[in-house]
């Protein structure tokens, strides 16, 4: 292993450990449910800035999930569901492009060792 991969597996450890859910995560596709609890994490990605009569309007994703690729048997897609237990309630986060023209997931890393999920609140479970 190189010293740049060692170097973004410890960076990737440390926001895991940091910025993990408190709750249980679930990735599910159909009948298809794994278990990321501990091994996947929330971020926020900003999408485009809007001008408005007040300024600058900054304009988010719902949620992102970055998610180690070795913990999916397939690549994220459009439709695919993420459960998050938030302050003790199951909410629903499905896989969707945040904007036109923007994909549903991307790679996080130059190594393509983490995917990007980008996720819309859908409700609860």
């Amino acid at each position: 292993m190189s010293r740049a991969s060692r170097g973004q597996s410890a960076l990737i450890a440390r926001q895991q450990a940091s910025r993990a859910p408190d709750g249980a995560v679930t990735y599910v596709r159909g009948a298809e449910r794994i278990d990321l609890t501990g091994r996947a994490w929330f971020g926020r990605t900003v999408f485009s800035r809007i001008a408005n009569a007040g300024g600058a309007a900054v304009v988010f994703g719902d949620r992102d999930y970055l998610i180690p690729k070795t913990e999916l048997p397939w690549e994220p897609k459009k439709g695919d569901v993420v459960e998050e237990v938030v302050n003790g309630t199951a909410q629903k986060f499905e896989v969707l492009p945040p904007a036109t023209g923007e994909p549903d997931w991307r790679y996080s890393d130059p190594g393509e060792t983490l995917f990007r999920v980008h996720c819309k609140h859908k409700g609860t479970a």
